[in-house]
Order: structure tokens, then C-alpha cells, then sequence
């Protein structure tokens, strides 16, 4: 759990290679950018937690595919039934 650390920049695209990783907190803060494509490969991943950011675009199918819980603002698009839950 890195939430509320002032983080910033994007999401590294590395973190894909965290795949016995199974929660990902990222919230509150100031990262920007897309969801990278590579988060697809956390293949444990049971939570995602990305609100409270300057994220953008979609959630790509290869993450949302997994069956986690997916948890971004409404800035960002998610397939239908990926994202459990916008904060909007």
C-alpha cells in the first residue's frame, strides 16, 4: 500500500512484473497518464485501487480480464462489468 504518499508520474510500466503481487493501492496520489497495458500480466492481483489521481483513458482488457477489483475515478474508462466501483 502506497496510497497518500505523493507519488507522481506515471504508472511504472515494471510494476507488470510484480505478478504474485495480489493488491495494489495507489491512491490519493499525484500520478497521471494511462493505465499501462502491462498490468494485465499481475495475474494474482485481487484489488486495484487507482482513485484519487490524474489517471486517463481505459483500463485495458488484459487487466480487467483478471477478475480483480478495479477501482478508478471517472476520468477513466472501464469495460462494462471491469471497474466494481467509480468515484464519481
Amino acid at each position: 500500500d502506497v496510497s497518500d504518499n505523493s507519488i507522481s508520474g506515471e504508472i511504472p510500466t515494471s510494476l507488470g512484473e510484480c505478478t504474485s503481487l495480489s493488491e495494489l493501492s495507489l491512491y490519493q496520489n499525484k500520478l497521471w497518464g494511462d493505465v499501462p497495458a502491462e498490468l494485465g500480466n499481475l495475474v494474482g492481483i485481487t484489488q486495484m485501487n487507482l482513485i484519487d489521481n490524474g489517471i486517463e483513458g481505459e483500463v485495458p482488457e488484459g487487466l480487467c480480464s483478471l477478475g480483480a477489483e478495479i477501482q478508478v475515478d471517472c476520468s477513466v474508462t472501464c469495460a462494462e462489468d471491469c471497474c466494481t466501483n467509480y468515484d464519481c
